[in-house]
């Protein structure tokens, strides 16, 4: 993440941080056989709607 922040422009770095918690769910679920409740989707929903606004202001 210190590499990123020198080279990338940090609110690209924090969306990808953040995007990053979503694939490691989705992994769990199609690897593991994880289930994902509806707090998951949602959850997961609310990180992905924020990084997005994050990025266009």
């Amino acid at each position: 993440m210190t590499w990123g922040c020198t080279h990338i422009h940090p609110t690209m770095v924090n969306f990808l941080m953040y995007t990053g918690i979503l694939f490691h769910i989705l992994a769990g679920a199609l690897l593991w056989g994880e289930s994902l409740t509806l707090y998951s989707w949602v959850g997961g929903l609310l990180i992905v709607l924020g990084s997005v606004a994050l990025l266009r202001q």
